[in-house]
Formats: C-alpha cells, sequence, structure tokens
C-alpha cells in the first residue's frame, strides 16, 4: 500500500500517527538520510547553519524522489492523471518528509544554544538514534510482534543510528 493510498485514513482520529505506523519504511529511511548527511558533514569546517542548509536540501530530494515513487504507482495503478497523482502523493507524504527531519530540528537548537557543529552533529545524530528505535518499535508493534520482537525491531533501529555515529567518528 502506497501512502497515496491511504488519502481517506489521514482524516480519521490519530490519522498522522496511523499513517506513520502503516508507512513507517519512507520516515525511517528519510530519517537515515538526514542522519547520514550529519554523519558525512559534521565537523568538516561546516558551520551548523550550512550543516542545516545541506541535510534540509538532501531531504528535499529525498522527499520529491518519494513523491516521484507514489506518483508512478498510483498513475500505474489506479490510472489517473500525472498531475492528480503527484498533488496526491505530495500532499500524503509531507508528514512522513517532516518527520525525518527531526534530527535537523535538534541540529538548529543545539547550534542556537551555542553549540560547535561537531557537538550539535552529534546531538542530532542521538536524537536520529532514539528516532530510529521508537520507529522500530512501532513497526514491529505494527506487525504483532511479541517483547522480543519489539525489543529487536528497536534495537534495529538503534544499531542503524549508531552506526551512523559510528560514520561521524571516523570521518
Amino acid at each position: 500500500m502506497t501512502v497515496a493510498e491511504d488519502l481517506d485514513r489521514t482524516s480519521t482520529p490519530g490519522g498522522l500517527i496511523g499513517l506513520l505506523r502503516r508507512h513507517a519504511q519512507p520516515a525511517i529511511a528519510g530519517t537515515i538520510v538526514c542522519g547520514a548527511v550529519i554523519a558525512a558533514s559534521g565537523g568538516k569546517g561546516l558551520s551548523v547553519g550550512a550543516l542545516a542548509v545541506a541535510v534540509l536540501a538532501t531531504s528535499l530530494v529525498y522527499w520529491i524522489a518519494h513523491i516521484y515513487t507514489d506518483t508512478l504507482a498510483v498513475v500505474a495503478t489506479r490510472h489517473q492523471s500525472l498531475r492528480a497523482a503527484t498533488r496526491q502523493a505530495a500532499s500524503h507524504t509531507w508528514f512522513l518528509a517532516a518527520i525525518s527531519l527531526i534530527p535537523l530540528v535538534v541540529l538548529v537548537l543545539s547550534g542556537l544554544l551555542g553549540a560547535q557543529t561537531q557537538t550539535a552533529a552529534y546531538a542530532a545524530l542521538l536524537a536520529t538514534t532514539l528516532l530510529l528505535a521508537g520507529f522500530g518499535a512501532m513497526a514491529g508493534r505494527q506487525g504483532g510482534l511479541g517483547t522480543v520482537g519489539l525489543i529487536c525491531a528497536a534495537m534495529g533501529g538503534a544499531g542503524l543510528g549508531l552506526l551512523l555515529i559510528a560514520v561521524k567518528a571516523i570521518v
């Protein structure tokens, strides 16, 4: 099921959380993209502002790519016009794009509070790790996993975040 197929579901109670639960993959991937840019670029002589622009630009490209793939899926399966499918995909993926920018918010807030770029980057990567663990647990719960499965799903997400922190430490 594509995000676009959830057109009517987002207006139901808990619709946005339900959307995230049903489509954790794009939110997880977007968060990883955001974290990867921070890990690869944070501390490379960039200011917090320049790093934030790099993260935002990369995340925008990721979101556009997601709109593109959802649009093609809708056109292929529902035979809607390209314009209608694009509008539908954009209106139903903004939340997933926005939720994946939480590490960017942490980066910018850390910078505003006086943190140097490297420290702000690590704070953002810690937020990335916690977010990925939460997404993993949420997806596991949606999939009906038991306690051990939920813990494993959360640890998998946290492990991805820790890999990003390791990249940051190496680069």
